[in-house]
């Protein structure tokens, strides 16, 4: 019992030390300390369980597209709250193909989806395309044909050199330990050239493309797009982001059923609340709640005992994981926090790695 305990806390204490979460925001502290947060990532999670029906064995019975926005100011906890749906999805949602993207770099539509494709992972961390590849049995020379045909007609309107270019990028597809495509694989280039690189009609065609060859050939009939920091989007031109709008609403409407043979999908953004009303006011068909978007959350602030929690959890990990043999003096503990926390008030959009580094100094002065 005690080493499950140790192993547990060593885990959670792994997410609060991670490279990532030193440089999110504040928003890492919420969902462990703050009820009103677990009640919106419960909510959330009850939705997109109804729109991919979670508890059925084998495919849903209907195809559709939900989607969602998730809204607060900049530090309010929307990026791990992202994080903390693609872990859950990943591990609660049979045959779910995952994809979880933070908008950064390029913001066209087509580079988004391309970024979205690369980010693709099945529960246990399965490549998608890995398990496509073995479904092909393309290890099997006489099935590259038959894999081709499959993957024509997926294609529909594309030029048949899609699927070519696609079978021979599964042929030479290579992936890491963790299931991540390597950096110069094949798939790479070909998700660049066919997505990347091609207005946004094609783009959105190559990428279902994609999505209805995982379900024909049963590699998953369940997806969830998680696309974060939508914000980024304000600082394009406003007819370029509403260009990069009416392709979402296209994509949207394609996988909501005006095409067939696509998985069960659910979509979810997570973005500023100003931004989100500029969207709305942009292409409120798309944006607004009851028309094509189903749902809205909103993050608040975060509140002073939920940020003196964190302090408490994260000194008991570190003890109940065997980083240090004694617990910070409670007195010593509560004035770094009360400083820390000033601090933050000051900047809210402070990253982690302060409030780490001083959280690690309480669990163990000598660090």
């Amino acid at each position: 019992m005690k080493d499950t305990l140790q192993k547990i806390s060593a885990d959670m204490l792994r997410v609060y030390e991670s490279r990532i979460a030193q440089n999110w925001d504040i928003g890492l502290f919420f969902m462990l300390t703050a009820g009103s947060r677990l009640k919106i990532f419960r909510e959330i999670r009850n939705r997109m369980d109804i729109a991919l029906q979670s508890g059925k064995q084998g495919e849903p019975d209907y195809a559709g597209a939900h989607l969602e926005a998730v809204v607060g100011d900049f530090g309010s906890g929307k990026s791990h709250l992202a994080y903390l749906l693609a872990r859950d999805a990943k591990a609660g949602i049979p045959d779910c193909l995952l994809m979880n993207f933070q908008m950064t770099g390029d913001r066209k539509l087509p580079k988004v989806l391309q970024n979205l494709l690369q980010t693709a992972q099945l529960p246990h961390g399965i490549n998608p395309f890995h398990k496509l590849r073995s479904k092909f049995n393309l290890a099997n020379n006489a099935n590259i044909s038959i894999a081709t045909n499959i993957v024509r007609e997926c294609a529909g309107s594309l030029d048949a050199r899609f699927a070519d270019d696609f079978v021979a990028a599964l042929r030479g597809l290579n992936v890491d330990v963790d299931g991540n495509l390597a950096p110069q694989t094949p798939l790479r280039a070909f998700v660049d050239q066919w997505i990347g690189r091609q207005d946004h009609r094609k783009a959105i065609d190559a990428f279902l493309g994609i999505l209805r060859c995982m379900k024909g050939m049963e590699v998953s009939s369940r997806c969830v797009l998680l696309i974060d920091e939508f914000e980024a989007l304000e600082v394009e031109r406003p007819e370029d982001y509403r260009h990069f709008f009416q392709g979402l609403q296209d994509l949207h409407d394609d996988l909501g059923g005006r095409r067939q043979g696509l998985p069960s999908t659910f979509i979810a953004l997570f973005a500023t609340s100003t931004f989100l009303e500029t969207a709305e006011a942009a292409l409120p068909s798309l944006f607004s709640v009851g028309d094509r978007l189903r749902a809205k959350s909103e993050m608040q602030a975060l509140e002073k005992s939920e940020f003196l929690a964190l302090f408490d959890r994260y000194r008991s990990l570190c003890y109940l994981a065997g980083k240090t043999h004694h617990i910070a003096d409670d007195e010593a503990a509560l004035l770094s926090a009360e400083k820390a926390w000033q601090g933050l008030r000051i900047d809210q959009r402070r990253h982690m790695r302060t409030v780490h580094s001083t959280l690690r100094r309480l669990a163990d002065p000598a660090a």
